[in-house]
């Protein structure tokens, strides 16, 4: 079969679409997770042996070179490696923690490839992830050619609401796109992945998204915030 990166015949693999180490904290002893399958009507769960993965997608020397990606950033991000982060209060009130020092094509990379995996991937959880030829193109050109792009192109922020530990953070749903499709949002492990489409980003969250200096902000929500965008999220009064 075509890789989907390299558009080469070769023998595919079992590739993830969300990395394990971005399920840090979700496994039992059994090294199963939950998720939450979404529905119009009701909301249930049930376990998993790993992330979601795809075996039609991509070869094995493709999979490395996004494995590198998620290398990196599952290190500095989980693991705090060489960083310099301190938590902030905006004029507004808001908390955010910022993060400098980051390698500005490796996390770009790895952000666009979550994106790009998940609209090219044909598996159920992703169904509302789908970007339009050109974008998912585009996007591949990019990760192939280790071409990170511009900050606000395809543009991720990130919220989290890690904070409040009365709220559940373990829980993994279907990536949603907002209604006029210029926003794909992906919930895990209590944070926020919020990827802006054809540079429809508002002004107020530009100057917190990755810049080319390697620094970026995460927003701490508060925790009457959190749940209110969990309840929207999961389409049910939960919290």
């Amino acid at each position: 079969m075509k890789c989907k990166l390299c558009l080469q015949e070769k023998n595919l693999i079992k590739a993830h679409i969300i990395p394990d180490f971005m399920h840090s904290g979700l496994y039992d002893e059994q090294h199963k997770l939950y998720k939450v399958p979404m529905s119009f009507d009701k909301i249930t769960s049930k376990k998993i042996s790993t992330g979601e993965y795809d075996t039609n997608i991509l070869c094995a020397e493709c999979d490395n070179k996004i494995s590198d990606y998620e290398t990196y950033f599952s290190k500095v991000m989980y693991g705090g490696s060489l960083l310099g982060m301190k938590k902030y209060k905006d004029n507004d009130g808001l908390i955010f923690t910022e993060i400098i020092n980051l390698d500005y094509t490796k996390t770009r990379l790895f952000f666009l490839s979550l994106l790009w995996r998940a609209s090219i991937t044909t598996r159920p959880n992703f169904f509302d992830v789908k970007l339009t030829k050109f974008s998912e193109d585009k996007i591949r050109d990019m990760i192939f050619n280790e071409d990170p792009g511009e900050p606000f192109e395809y543009g991720c922020s990130l919220i989290t609401f890690i904070d409040h530990s009365n709220i559940e953070s373990g829980i993994i749903a279907s990536p949603r796109r907002n209604i006029h499709n210029s926003q794909f949002i992906f919930m895990i492990h209590g944070f926020y992945y919020t990827f802006y489409i054809d540079n429809h980003i508002p002004d107020a969250v530009k100057k917190h998204i990755l810049d080319k200096g390697g620094k970026m902000d995460i927003l701490h929500v508060p925790e009457f915030k959190a749940k209110q965008l969990l309840n929207d999220f999961l389409g049910a009064n939960i919290f």
